[in-house]
């Protein structure tokens, strides 16, 4: 079985260190913005990048802000990856830190966690 990453994964890796370098840029410091993924759609065409967002209220409002600067991230991963095909570029909130929260706390009772509904 072949270990190396296929050429895909290796064009994620490259995105995934360029976009991390653009956000830490681009961001105001209003919030903690980590870029905590990349995936390549349809075909390399479409970079989906995830973004976490500490405090998780200002998730929305992040990324709205990078969404304005996808022109911008573009023209930042010209000049640092090489691609065949530039790829758009999409900013997703991650949400699974939250989610990984909600998991772990699920053996608490409902009465100290607000977020396990009563049984």
């Amino acid at each position: 079985m072949d270990s190396r990453p296929s050429r895909n994964e290796k064009a994620e890796i490259m995105l995934y260190e360029a976009l991390g370098l653009f956000v830490a840029r681009e961001s105001n410091r209003t919030s903690l913005i980590t870029v905590t993924g990349v995936r390549l759609e349809r075909a390399g065409s479409v970079a989906v990048v995830y973004v976490s967002v500490i405090p998780d209220h200002g998730a929305k409002g992040a990324v709205d802000f990078l969404s304005r600067r996808t022109e911008e991230a573009r023209a930042f991963i010209k000049k640092r990856v090489r691609v065949s095909k530039l790829p758009q570029v999409r900013f997703v909130h991650d949400d699974s830190a939250r989610t990984r929260e909600i998991l772990e706390n699920l053996g608490t009772t409902p009465d100290s966690n607000p977020d396990v509904s009563a049984r």
